[in-house]
């Protein structure tokens, strides 16, 4: 990753106030739901199935639960896969416009978020394609 980009991770209510204040930030909608601002990305294959989602707020299942069935998606679905890898491209990108890059859902605190296992996830994929290409 070039030294200039960060990944970072952010909610909705934070992305729309970077996004006007900041116009080298890339935003990286992840959820479900529709994007509530313009000029992003949308990779909705990197969003937790929405069944999971609800079997973790009704109790069903616990966060760390939560937590491996999305690893574990994380690492079989093709479409994550795919999604997982152009963000990779995005972010060692050396020509890139942007100095930051946020994982931006609806969830305030990242703590119980998947964006927070996302970016663990990137950050580990990241060190892989740093050490090879460097």
């Amino acid at each position: 990753m070039s030294s200039e980009v960060k990944l970072l991770t952010a909610y909705t209510g934070e992305a729309r106030k970077i996004k006007e204040a900041d116009d080298k930030a890339l935003l990286i909608w992840v959820a479900n739901g529709k994007p509530y601002f313009k000029k992003h990305y949308w990779f909705r294959g990197l969003a937790p199935a929405w069944n999971r989602i609800q079997e973790l707020k009704d109790g069903t299942i616990q966060w760390e639960e939560f937590e491996q069935i999305y690893r574990d998606r994380l690492e079989t679905d093709g479409t994550a896969l795919y999604q997982i890898e152009m963000l990779v491209s995005i972010l060692t990108n050396e020509h890139a416009w942007y100095d930051k890059v946020y994982l931006v859902c609806y969830e305030k605190d990242d703590t119980h978020c998947h964006r927070r296992i996302l970016k663990e996830v990137l950050d580990a994929r990241l060190e892989t394609a740093l050490q090879i290409d460097g």
